[in-house]
């Protein structure tokens, strides 16, 4: 263990409580059993209460939630207890409405300098945002995670309260009664990295601000309208072809990558086909 908790009071004051899709391939697992071929997977932001009172599916083993099956999900907590093993680190987050455990698996090809930095960024008492899977081993539930951010902007752990809700709502109720929820919900999305269906595309000023230029231009071709309306997004190799020369191979692929662990992409069809999370 490298951090102590005060086990004191929950971290929140209270909990509240549209899927956009998203398929990123399970940790430990290859693409082609993580994926079922042809199905429609989303990216859902979600409580730990949620989580809990979601139900198992015996039939086809799939975990849901307002009656929606879940793929891959967001939460946003504190890190109250991190642990270090030699394959993954293991952490247990409070968001107010329960805890859950995350593990994120490392590999071989980690540095050591890489990860010092995890360990000193990911220390108990942080708040962050995680995307991953959702597991269950005799009973218990926890997350398999492959993106880990930590928060410095307060306003998205509350943005992504609202989105909870939002969503929540939508699938309850309908998008029809929802529907003047949808326009306030849109102008939120800027606040957040996974953004609902019924959201407005940003405009990337502030979810570009920091990147570099090859970074930027690979966020607006694969944000662009063409290929949000592909189920598959874009693939990198046209992405290289349409920048041109603009930027190098291993630059651009490099800045996908980067554009994944920051929650901006997530892989489709394979690992070298992505989409925007920014609806």
């Amino acid at each position: 263990m490298y951090g102590g908790y005060d086990a004191g009071a929950s971290q929140f004051a209270g909990g509240g409580f549209m899927p956009s899709p998203a398929n990123a391939a399970d940790v430990g697992s290859s693409p082609a059993q993580a994926r079922s071929k042809g199905s429609v997977q989303t990216l859902r932001a979600l409580t730990v209460k949620q989580i809990y009172e979601g139900t198992l599916n015996a039939s086809d083993d799939q975990y849901r939630v307002d009656n929606e099956e879940l793929h891959n999900i967001t939460l946003v907590g504190k890190i109250i207890s991190a642990h270090e093993a030699p394959t993954h680190l293991s952490f247990t987050i409070d968001d107010g409405t329960g805890k859950i455990d995350l593990s994120f698996w490392t590999s071989g090809e980690d540095e050591q300098e890489q990860m010092a930095q995890r360990r000193a960024d990911w220390r108990v008492g942080v708040y962050v945002r995680v995307h991953g899977h959702l597991r269950s081993f005799e009973n218990k539930k926890s997350m398999v995670v492959f993106s880990l951010k930590v928060i410095h902007d307060f306003n998205e752990v509350s943005f992504h309260f609202l989105q909870c809700i939002f969503q929540h709502v939508h699938l309850v109720r309908g998008q029809s009664q929802s529907g003047s929820m949808a326009q306030g919900g849109s102008k939120m999305n800027m606040a957040g990295n996974a953004a609902g269906p019924a959201s407005a595309a940003p405009s990337g000023d502030g979810i570009t601000a920091g990147m570099t230029p090859v970074q930027k231009d690979c966020w607006a071709i694969f944000n662009h309208p063409d290929n949000h309306a592909r189920e598959s997004g874009a693939g990198i190799d046209e992405v290289i072809a349409q920048l041109n020369g603009r930027h190098s191979v291993p630059a651009i692929r490099q800045a996908a990558e980067f554009l994944v662990s920051e929650g901006h992409l997530y892989t489709t069809t394979d690992d070298q086909h992505y989409k925007s999370t920014a609806m």
